[in-house]
């Protein structure tokens, strides 16, 4: 581009670079494209003693370049020579061990299979472990809800049968000793009533929160006359 718009101090500037980098990396192919450049440079200045002078240093690299090249194939069929040496010794090599190796791999495979098979049996007895949990888990639950269910429709009536007794006897008696013994049999047979239902409420929970505890302790309180405050 410069040399096309007769910028020739830079594009002198720039092949200079691209001269030193070729070198220092051993690119070839871009050492002789910027000696060629150079001599297109002073074919546009018209400088014919350079011209010449790179047209000789483009041949003796040339020259050069095909020197090493030369070497580098003697040094590339000597490497190959000795490769092959090796791969034959190596080829021997294995054929000896062949066997042996063969015997390793079945040993190998042998573990393997062995180790497999310990994995599966140890995640079998886990999974089976895990579904006894949760069916002890499902049967805890369930008889928990039974217990539940058979505290509130035997036990719990026949409280509240006591109670509904107990007031129509009250009601119905002019005894006013008798009135306050019923009335203090009713209050024992209300409060039994209630430890039922907490027993039957914490059957069914598996969890409490704290507003849950707050409320069960304040009833509780009330129930034994201290003030809720305390």
């Amino acid at each position: 581009l410069h040399l096309s718009t007769g910028k020739y101090k830079i594009a002198s500037h720039l092949l200079d670079s691209s001269i030193y980098f070729a070198k220092k990396t051993n690119y070839h192919q871009a050492y002789l494209q910027a000696l060629k450049m150079y001599i297109l440079l002073y074919e546009e200045e018209n400088n014919l003693e350079q011209v010449i002078a790179y047209q000789k240093r483009l041949l003796k690299a040339k020259d050069s370049i095909a020197q090493v090249s030369n070497r580098a194939n003697l040094n590339e069929l000597e490497k190959k020579y000795q490769l092959e040496k090796k791969e034959t010794a190596i080829k021997e090599e294995q054929l000896k061990n062949k066997n042996k190796s063969l015997w390793m791999l079945i040993l190998g495979a042998g573990i393997l299979i062995l180790i497999t098979l310990i994995i599966v049996i140890l995640q079998r007895k886990k999974m089976q472990l895990q579904r006894a949990t949760i069916e002890n888990m499902k049967n805890l639950d369930a008889e928990r809800t039974r217990i539940a269910r058979d505290l509130h429709d035997n036990l719990g009536a026949e409280l509240t049968l006591i109670s509904s007794k107990i007031d129509v006897k009250s009601f119905k008696s002019t005894n006013e000793h008798d009135k306050r013994e019923l009335e203090e049999i009713r209050e024992v047979s209300t409060m039994a009533n209630d430890a039922l239902r907490d027993t039957i409420w914490s059957i069914h929970k598996h969890e409490l929160t704290a507003e849950e505890l707050k409320a069960k302790a304040i009833d509780y309180l009330n129930r034994i006359n201290i003030h809720p405050q305390i």
